[in-house]
């Protein structure tokens, strides 16, 4: 049996207590915080209490890493998946969702009172998870995800009624549960050449610009000079790249393998046994590895895969951050900027650190086209009005005493190791940018600290944008509102001008 942590059991009770008013619960909890083992445990005081449970799992992989954890509570269970045999009535099931939502109205297949959905960010009404769930109308269902967010921005809330919260990952890592880590960035990364489509880049595009010996060499190089020899899972574009990466590293004296979807089962299980036990020293992959993938004896993350997704950046943090025997860090060699990049001693975010404070919601995300502009906070009132090294609010300057200025040390080749505590924004001062942002009127802006003419400035800036918006959407409804939300002034003027030309 297992012993829960304190923060899981609160996790649990909390769950419990959403399903008694909803029928519906998505819950969040960092990747190694033990979602497996949380609902393990519910699922066997479910069976005892007369449910019959379904977990739904979207790997062959998974399905194992979940049969283990159920036994170590002592739940007899079933599995549904191509390989395994049904057996009829039993009160768990391990269940491979696109095996189940292939047999919806061709076999015969168990109800559930209670549905788990693992890695439930994938769940959308009409695909194969959203059949799986729709497929028990009257269960309860509780999903379970490390990135409650989807690719193309579309809010949880349209599968789920409420989210539930565990632990950020900061405070897994100050309390031992997940590794600390090391990150290095690129100093520049020109991804202005890919085009974006359903939310992210094209993967033909990307593929191009990533498979080059040249990118190749350089991410060697990277790693042999930050982790020779340390254990290391690589996140490629395609699966082409996989296969040459792979091919790369083994010229390189390492032993590495490729493995995708279309790799046979064995062969697949094989690898991933043999790298598990550290027989390979590199495990390549396009999107089988990105999650649900335990191995806690992964040290090195390189990544070679640039992506518009947060899901995508957070899921493959999490195989490295996991604590093993003897791990002191996790190495995070992000060579495409998925983080960021570094520009004059600037950081220039995308998606961030992993241990960034973010605040999910059923609402979704927006996602945007264009590369995020460096943001720059005050270190003394944390206004994020500067110019240049001066602050346009309280007038100080990087200069003043007391101002501590970002500065990471350089190394040799094209990315530099950054710590985020150089870098990153305090609490108060991401507080203070989101009030700005949600601040309407020429009291609220003033509130804040704002001068008037300052504020006025806010809301001059502001209501010139939306009268572009309110432009733009007249000439070209056909436009989603989300992407036009999301452009920049700048970007809203050259659609304009582009249109109404081509009306003259």
């Amino acid at each position: 049996m297992i012993q829960l942590y304190p923060d899981q059991d609160i996790f649990i009770n909390n769950i419990r207590a959403a399903l008694a008013k909803h029928r519906r619960v998505i819950a969040y909890g960092p990747t190694g915080f033990g979602k497996t083992t949380c609902f393990s445990y519910m699922t066997s005081r479910a069976v005892q209490r007369g449910h019959t449970v379904g977990i739904g799992v979207h790997r062959e992989e998974l399905i194992g890493q979940v049969s283990d954890t159920l036994k170590r509570f002592n739940v007899p269970h079933g599995i549904i998946s191509a390989d395994a045999t049904y057996v009829p009535r039993q009160s768990a099931y391990v269940v491979s969702v696109p095996t189940y939502a292939r047999r919806i109205g061709k076999a015969s297949l168990p109800s559930f009172s209670l549905l788990v959905q693992d890695e439930a960010h994938h769940a959308i009404e009409g695909n194969q998870w959203g059949k799986f769930i729709e497929a028990s109308p009257d269960a309860k269902i509780i999903g379970f995800s490390g990135s409650p967010i989807r690719l193309d921005g579309r809010g949880m809330g349209e599968m789920f009624d409420v989210m539930v919260q565990g632990p950020s990952v900061a405070e897994l890592i100050a309390a031992g549960r997940l590794s600390r880590y090391k990150s290095y960035l690129p100093l520049v990364i020109d991804s202005s050449g890919l085009h974006v489509r359903y939310g992210e880049y094209r993967k033909d595009e990307a593929a191009e610009m990533m498979d080059k010996p040249a990118i190749y060499g350089d991410a060697i190089e990277h790693y042999k000079r930050i982790a020779d020899w340390k254990r290391c899972v690589v996140f490629t574009v395609s699966v082409a790249t996989a296969h040459h990466a792979a091919e790369r590293f083994n010229e390189a004296g390492y032993r590495a393998v490729a493995i995708d979807g279309s790799t046979d089962k064995l062969t697949r299980r094989n690898a991933i046994r043999d790298y598990g036990e550290g027989k390979l020293s590199h495990l390549m992959s396009c999107s089988i590895v990105d999650e649900g993938f335990d191995c806690p004896g992964i040290e090195v993350g390189l990544d070679l895969a640039p992506t518009m997704s947060l899901q995508r950046a957070i899921q493959r943090w999490g195989r490295t951050l996991r604590t093993a025997p003897g791990k002191d860090f996790a190495y995070l060699i992000d060579c495409v900027g998925n983080m960021g990049e570094m520009k004059k001693g600037e950081f220039v975010p995308k998606h961030g650190f992993p241990d960034d404070e973010r605040i999910w919601s059923l609402d979704g995300v927006s996602l945007s086209t264009e590369k995020p502009k460096p943001i720059r906070v005050c270190g003394f009132c944390y206004s994020s009005n500067m110019v240049g090294r001066k602050c346009g609010d309280c007038n100080k300057t990087a200069e003043s005493d007391g101002f501590r200025d970002r500065v990471v040390d350089q190394v040799d080749g094209t990315v530099v190791e950054v710590d985020p505590a150089t870098v990153a924004r305090n609490a108060e001062a991401m507080e203070r940018v989101r009030a700005q942002a949600s601040a309407r009127s020429l009291e609220s802006l003033l509130a804040l600290g704002h001068s008037k003419g300052r504020a006025l400035h806010i809301i001059a800036a502001r209501e010139e944008k939306e009268a572009m918006q309110r432009k733009l959407m007249s000439l070209a409804p056909e436009i989603p509102w989300r992407e036009v939300k999301e452009l920049k002034p700048k970007a809203l003027r050259e659609w304009i001008e582009r249109l109404e030309g081509e009306a003259a």
